[in-house]
């Protein structure tokens, strides 16, 4: 399950051309395998992510 959240999340991000795709892909992967908040905390920070490279990137 964790290898294809990373995996829709890498997808995801380099296709709206967020810089280090692949580095934030590996940690919301790496966090889904947190119970219960893995899958949000990985969310929040590929969502920051998405923010600081531009405002149509976090809308998605």
């Amino acid at each position: 399950m964790s290898v294809i959240c990373g995996a829709l999340t890498y997808g995801v991000l380099a296709l709206l051309g967020v810089p280090y795709a692949g580095l934030i892909a590996l940690f919301v992967g790496l966090a889904d395998l947190i119970p219960l908040v893995g899958a949000t905390l990985g969310a929040v920070v590929a969502s920051l992510a998405a923010f600081t490279h531009s405002l149509t990137a976090t809308s998605s």
